[in-house]
């Protein structure tokens, strides 16, 4: 996957700035994050003078657990041969504290002046609209996944098996399609470069890639990209869907 850079000479110049809007209801916050609404603007949030490529981070503070935190959101594109545009590649969500422990992260995509959820990637009955992302750093707790499963399209997230050295011993997530029940998102997308906090030296902050399966798949357009929000939500799938407990397949992935 490429990062598209928006401020070469052969792109299109901003069209105004896009403003951050936050929502806050329900010990929930929903941060928004405004991108250009042409295919090569900048992203240019508030009154910021210098503005943020597509693929840079951007950070915004959301609500977990009582905390109040500091995550940073990075899209990133991928190019599309049989089309000769880009697409959506993936988003990757750093900065999770000990705080988001737990919770569901429930990410979206718009289209300036609309409120319906965009389609980031389709294919067959699999939409990728709504990820959901599991995230917890208990230890000792859930199974781990299978790494060699990571890409497959039907057991992306398979358990290695249920002994004590399967567990993944620091945590971890897991993606759904949907963020009030466990759909797997094998066909059009799977995690990768997750890292719970408890990994990472001297901080307990974590991070996540949600990657976007290109092979195959009907992909958003990046002109179609203006909005992406992310909020957190009480746990709607994961803990039950990793516990090892006969009938369930499915494991954290935790690399």
């Amino acid at each position: 996957m490429s990062l598209l850079n928006l401020n070469t000479s052969t792109g299109r110049g901003p069209r105004g700035k896009k403003s951050l809007k936050m929502f806050m209801g329900a010990g929930l916050l929903v941060a928004v994050l405004g991108i250009g609404s042409t295919f090569a603007a900048n992203i240019t949030l508030n009154n910021s003078v210098t503005p943020t490529e597509f693929g840079q981070g951007v950070q915004r503070t959301v609500y977990c657990g009582g905390s109040v935190t500091t995550l940073t959101l990075k899209p990133f594109s991928t190019f599309k041969s049989s089309t000769n545009t880009f697409a959506v590649g993936g988003i990757t969500v750093s900065g999770i504290p000990a705080a988001c422990n737990n919770l569901n992260f429930v990410l979206s995509v718009y289209k300036d002046g609309s409120d319906t959820r965009q389609e980031i990637a389709k294919k067959d009955t699999s939409t990728l609209s709504t990820p959901t992302v599991f995230w917890t750093t208990d230890t000792n707790t859930y199974r781990a996944f299978d790494s060699s499963k990571r890409t497959d399209s039907t057991d992306c997230q398979k358990k290695k098996g249920d002994s004590d050295s399967d567990r993944a011993s620091l945590g971890g997530a897991l993606l759904s399609l949907s963020s009030t029940i466990f759909e797997s998102p094998c066909k059009v997308a799977y995690l990768s470069a997750v890292t719970p906090g408890s990994k990472t030296a001297n901080t307990s902050a974590g991070a996540f890639t949600i990657s976007v399966v290109s092979e195959g798949t009907i992909l958003m357009s990046l002109e179609n990209f203006d909005k992406i929000t992310i909020e957190t939500q009480a746990d709607a799938f994961g803990a039950a869907r990793v516990l090892g407990t006969s009938g369930i397949t499915n494991g954290l992935v935790n690399s």
